[in-house]
């Protein structure tokens, strides 16, 4: 039964392009509209129409927005970060960037990568990824607020690990 009428399902799901559709944007959200010919439309919170046949509307969030990076090792010290941003100009970001969050965790790393060295203080390191970060995601329209140290310690071989416990038992 539902075969024979998938047509009719088909049917309307093509007229439905051809009627105008109300969206509701939150206060927290930005509404990006792409229509024809290239035109883009920022739209802020509220009430807004638009036409699926001929353009297409894309929410993305404006608060103040937090991700991990996972933990990377270096030269024997585990450190993962933390990074607060906001997206400032949506349609720049979505015209730009095709995912956020990994150009966001891979220029960390990276960044990460290029500055580490054993001597530094948890806000040298923090400092040294945060500056270059907020400059060069600034002219994607994202606002790199903070980066943190999620995680930073010393990695311990499991051998070591293993040599520890057996000297324990051998006092005991």
């Amino acid at each position: 039964m539902t075969a024979a009428l998938a047509w009719l399902n088909d049917l309307m799901q093509w007229l439905g392009r051809w009627i105008p559709r109300p969206v509701l944007i939150r206060a927290t959200h930005t509404g990006v509209r792409f229509g024809r010919r290239g035109r883009v439309a920022t739209l802020g919170p509220g009430l807004h129409w638009y036409w699926p046949i001929v353009q297409e509307l894309e929410l993305v969030m404006g608060t103040r927005r937090t991700m991990t990076t996972s933990p990377q090792l270096q030269h024997g010290e585990v450190v993962g970060l933390i990074i607060t941003y906001q997206v400032v100009h949506a349609a720049t970001t979505l015209l730009t960037l095709a995912d956020l969050h990994a150009n966001l965790d891979q220029r960390a790393q990276a960044l990460l990568s290029l500055v580490y060295r054993k001597d530094l203080t948890d806000a040298q390191l923090v400092a040294g990824v945060r500056d270059p970060m907020h400059e060069e995601f600034n002219a994607y329209g994202v606002c790199v607020i903070d980066v943190g140290i999620a995680q930073r310690g010393w990695v311990i071989p499991i051998k070591q690990v293993a040599d520890w416990s057996y000297h324990e038992e051998k006092k005991l």
